[in-house]
């Protein structure tokens, strides 16, 4: 600090004066600014030499000048200064070259190399990098074969810059090729830098054996050697490893830092071990960087503690830890898969405050929040004010608009993204085949099916044949869904036999939904549904003692039938419901409620449907049943505490039943309410006693 108010000193008094300096001056004064790094200084006797038409005798104080701009990315004034020159030398372009590598000036990088009169094998290693960090990999390994040309010899940074490029682009041989010629010409050695580029390029080409063997073999490790081959097996699908190797850094009191404590809890998400990444988490000591929260927040998240990964995020900033575009993107998604619409436009609001609402990543997860709140107006706004798209904006839109029943609008949007030259890929497929499904489209469902491999070259997976064979089955085309199992070129699992036995239970063919049933019993012994599928496609027919046989045989391999539940938000509150539901605080008042609107709603024509209780049980018994589904209850808690201007949201962990959803439709006609219910397949958007899917579910 001192220096540096002496520095300033000196140069107010060289600046008052006015008049032309000794050349030693100018050259111990502008040294002294590049030593404390101070630009402004060194900005200000720049301007103090240029008035006094100052001309040094050499280069020395003007490449001392680019340097410290170049490595203050002062581009304004490098270039200017640069233009200036009477002379340059290789060290004045370099510091050219270095300034647009920091700045990420691509272009200028590029230009400025090749009309350079000479280089150096500074030059070479500064645009190889510079090429490299800027996303341009395929030229970084160019250059590196134009330096070995024109005889320059590579050095270490030189290896590293040229093994990220192989990493970056796969580039397994040519990777190769390099740490073939590390080993003749000796270079390795025990530089750990070098190791770790080498450990890192085979991960990153899928060899994680041969990155693993480079791994045991270096002379010299790192905590950055450990973070490679611990997140080489991470991206390899190998977390046990992962963490193994992680256990292993632990014993040999080797200090991890927060990128191999971030690859750690990842891998303990990965392989569902959520209290031990908890314990890590917290462990760390100090203070936790943005990478480890939003690793705690995303994996939270997708192991379905969206919960959890809200209360990190409250934690975070309470830390004061700010996020960043993919802390809020993750925490928008968390938000999304609740359907938390309050807290969703709470961190809208948030991403506004920190500048962050126009980024990729924010702006889909936004679109996906809203979609998946049935607010398709809000997140076409965010659609619609995206200062950019990718392939991933206009899949969230596309899918928001199928899943709340505006397929046309979904159909539509994908051909204005044909037109945007924007290349679709399997999950835009996804959503337009979803589409066609939920508006029974089949001709179209099969033209956009066919033109995946015909016309962009993207072959169908296993999630692109389960729609079609929804598609088709749906539709009464089951012997065509049944051939396209067969002609499949992959071998059909539980996805595919759980859409067949989905379809033939909508079309009560029992034959082919016993095959696909016993396939998953196969598959998943466990798994409760198609346990439950088949026993009400028994019970549809009156085959009670086959409903008691798969019952027998649930029993006898202890499979759990899970509960059907729905709920809703209130004041940042979640109230969930069960069937005939005892536990909530205002029971009393909700059942008083419900059965005086089931009276109303009867007097204008509502008849319960009791044909959807598969039960060997009375006429009296199944309306008793019926009454009192969770999404019944939580509609009626939502008309006793909502206005009648907010549109009711509730969510069903299961497909809603016919009655239900007849339920449904007759209260939005009846109280003029607009209801919107998510279940397990799509969105239902009751107005005015019609639902968004056209009763096609």
């Amino acid at each position: 600090m001192r220096a540096r108010s002496s520095l300033r000193q000196s140069i107010d008094a060289i600046c008052s004066l006015g008049q032309l300096a000794p050349e030693s001056t100018y050259t111990s004064l502008v040294l002294n600014c590049v030593r404390a790094n101070d630009v402004e200084q060194a900005s200000r006797l720049h301007a103090h030499m240029e008035s006094c038409s100052f001309q040094p005798s050499d280069t020395y104080i003007h490449n001392r000048l680019l340097h410290l701009y170049a490595k203050s990315a002062e581009a304004k004034e490098a270039r200017r200064l640069f233009d200036k020159m009477p002379s340059r030398d290789v060290f004045s372009w370099n510091a050219m070259l270095s300034l647009f590598a920091k700045c990420g000036d691509h272009d200028d990088l590029w230009a400025t190399f090749n009309v350079m009169p000479f280089r150096d094998s500074i030059s070479y290693n500064t645009v190889i990098a510079g090429l490299t960090d800027s996303g341009f990999p395929k030229k970084g390994l160019d250059v590196f074969a134009l330096m070995l040309e024109h005889g320059y010899g590579p050095t270490d940074h030189t290896y590293v810059s040229a093994l990220r490029s192989c990493s970056m682009l796969s580039c397994l041989t040519q990777g190769k090729q390099i740490h073939g010629r590390m080993v003749l010409s000796g270079s390795l050695g025990t530089n750990a830098f070098l190791w770790n580029a080498l450990i890192n390029m085979y991960a990153k080409c899928g060899e994680t054996g041969n990155a693993r063997w480079l791994f045991d073999k270096a002379p010299v490790k790192n905590v950055v050697s450990w973070n490679s081959m611990i997140s080489a097996y991470l991206e390899g699908g190998l977390p046990e490893m992962s963490i193994e190797l992680f256990n292993e850094m632990k014993l040999r009191c080797l200090t991890p830092d927060q990128v191999t404590t971030s690859n750690a809890l990842n891998a303990y998400f990965e392989t569902r071990r959520v209290n031990e990444a908890r314990n890590l988490f917290c462990d760390i000591k100090g203070k936790k960087d943005k990478i480890c929260w939003t690793t705690m927040i995303v994996g939270y998240s997708q192991s379905g503690m969206e919960e959890d990964a809200l209360l990190v995020f409250h934690q975070m900033l309470l830390d004061d830890t700010r996020p960043d575009s993919f802390t809020i993107s993750a925490v928008i998604s968390a938000c999304a898969k609740m359907a938390s619409l309050h807290r969703g436009q709470g961190l809208h609001s948030k991403a506004i405050l920190i500048g962050v609402n126009d980024n990729l990543l924010v702006s889909s997860a936004l679109i996906d929040l809203y979609c998946k709140c049935g607010i398709i107006p809000d997140a076409r706004l965010v659609f619609d004010s995206m200062p950019f798209r990718n392939v991933v904006s206009w899949n969230a839109m596309i899918r928001g608009y199928a899943q709340n029943g505006q397929n046309q609008k979904a159909l539509s949007l994908y051909e204005n993204m044909a037109q945007s030259k924007l290349k679709p890929d399997s999950w835009t497929f996804l959503a337009v085949l979803s589409s066609c499904l939920h508006a029974n489209l089949i001709e179209e469902g099969q033209k956009y099916f066919d033109s995946m491999r015909g016309k962009h070259g993207i072959v169908p997976t296993l999630d692109h044949y389960s729609c079609m064979i929804h598609l088709l089955g749906r539709s009464g085309k089951l012997d065509k869904a049944l051939d396209l199992i067969e002609e499949m070129p992959y071998e059909p699992n539980s996805l595919i036999w759980s859409s067949l036995l989905s379809v033939c239970s909508m079309k009560g063919d029992i034959e082919h939904g016993e095959i696909a049933a016993r396939k998953l019993f196969e598959m998943d012994p466990l798994e409760a549904g198609p346990y439950i599928m088949l026993s009400n496609m028994y019970a549809a027919h009156s085959r009670w003692d086959d409903v008691a046989s798969v019952r027998s045989l649930m029993s006898s391999r202890n499979v759990k039938k899970f509960a059907a539940y729905s709920w809703m938000e209130l004041d940042n509150k979640v109230h969930k419901f069960v069937s005939e539901d005892q536990a909530h605080p205002e029971r009393e008042e909700i059942y008083m409620k419900l059965h005086g609107l089931i009276r109303k709603l009867q007097e204008e024509g509502y008849a319960p449907n009791t044909g959807t209780v598969l039960h060997n049980v009375g006429e009296a018994e199944k309306l008793s049943s019926i009454c009192y589904h969770s999404e019944k209850l939580a509609l009626v808690y939502s008309l006793m505490k909502l206005p009648s201007e907010v549109p009711i949201r509730i969510l069903k962990n299961i497909r809603v039943c016919a009655d239900c959803h007849l339920f449904m439709k007759y209260t939005s006609n009846s109280l003029g309410r607009y209801i919107i219910l998510r279940d397990a397949t799509r969105y239902h958007h009751f107005i005015g006693g019609e639902c968004s899917c056209k009763d096609f579910w």
